[in-house]
């Protein structure tokens, strides 16, 4: 506390108002709390702690009260009718869509075609196994193939190497902002 009175003592510019002007490292109050100013500035909140820094606080307020469960809500306002545990299990959703594929992890995930049926849609970290065909591949007869995504975190910048494992062909492209580049085969036998 030596420190704040020390503050307190060579930097107090009073009791804080909006139209003045403070430097750094002014200490103002207001009520029972203290501040000291981080930043040159006038009119900002002191609870900006762009700004501000309280020093001290005021005396801590009295408990409050528990408020209602969700339980107890879902009784008093939806009218539920039945235990905890029903009230628990009835938020319980129906099944959702089968979601994204997850994160490269080591494994080859499997594409539903349905849900991708365009590589452009193949943005995310992963290997996949493709099983049908989907538009925008460098073949259209190849019915079963795996890809390789590499990304950046903000998914502007995406690589995709296809494998075609029939013809034991691999092919490259790339998206930056937003627009594909072309195809090209990579395989070079001797």
């Amino acid at each position: 506390m030596r420190t704040i009175d020390a503050l307190l003592k060579t930097n107090y510019r009073g009791e804080y108002s909006p139209e003045e002007m403070y430097k750094k490292m002014d200490v103002v109050t207001n009520g029972h709390d203290a501040f000291l100013v981080l930043i040159d500035n006038r009119g900002h909140n002191l609870r900006n702690t762009e700004y501000f820094m309280a020093l001290s606080k005021g005396d801590k307020g009295d408990p409050g009260t528990n408020g209602k469960s969700a339980y107890d809500l879902a009784v008093e306002y939806e009218g539920f009718n039945g235990t905890v545990k029903d009230f628990l299990n009835s938020l319980k959703g129906d099944k959702g869509d089968k979601g994204d594929p997850g994160q490269l992890n080591g494994l080859v995930n499997d594409i539903a075609i349905d849900k991708y049926p365009d590589a452009n849609m193949l943005t995310a970290k992963n290997i996949y196994a493709i099983s049908g065909t989907q538009k925008n591949l460098p073949k259209d007869n190849v019915m079963s193939s795996f890809m390789m995504v590499l990304a950046s975190t903000d998914g502007k910048t995406v690589t995709q190497l296809w494998f075609d494992p029939v013809n034991v062909e691999l092919y490259v492209r790339a998206k930056t902002a937003d627009t594909w580049s072309d195809w090209r085969w990579v395989t070079l036998w001797n």
